[in-house]
């Protein structure tokens, strides 16, 4: 029964990665992971910052990928932030990336989070590792 339920939350973390792995516009990958749907995703706790008071709104209006799109439409840069800051960990984590943190993918944080060239590529790219690699 443990090994069971092991399956089965592998399987829903893997999911729930599947489904933010896909840019906007690109078509899901077909398979029981793309359809298990947005129910079985993983939410980490929240993160101690401080200076997260002052996050308003995203000042985006065009995304790039699924979950910066989600995460601002639930709750603005706070929430966006929140989303980056469980890929980084997780990527420290599960992907042996070394020390990295916002200025890897970022040239600068707020209020713009202005990307550099190879930084959408860096976040594409560990969140398709993520999905393959299963959780422990």
């Amino acid at each position: 029964m443990l090994q069971i339920s092991r399956v089965l939350l592998t399987m829903g973390a893997v999911a729930a990665l599947a489904l933010t792995v896909t840019p906007l516009g690109a078509t899901p990958p077909q398979g029981h992971a793309a359809s298990l749907g947005p129910a079985h995703a993983v939410t980490l706790g929240d993160d101690d910052d401080d200076d997260d008071d002052d996050l308003g709104p995203c000042k985006r209006t065009v995304f790039k990928t699924e979950v910066v799109k989600v995460a601002c439409a639930k709750g603005g840069q706070l929430e966006a932030k929140k989303a980056m800051k469980r890929m980084v960990r997780d990527a420290k984590k599960r992907l042996d990336v070394g020390n990295v943190d916002c200025n890897t993918c970022h040239e600068e944080v707020a209020p713009e989070y202005t990307l550099k060239a190879d930084g959408l590529k860096t976040f594409e790219d560990w969140q398709r590792r993520l999905a393959m690699k299963p959780t422990n």
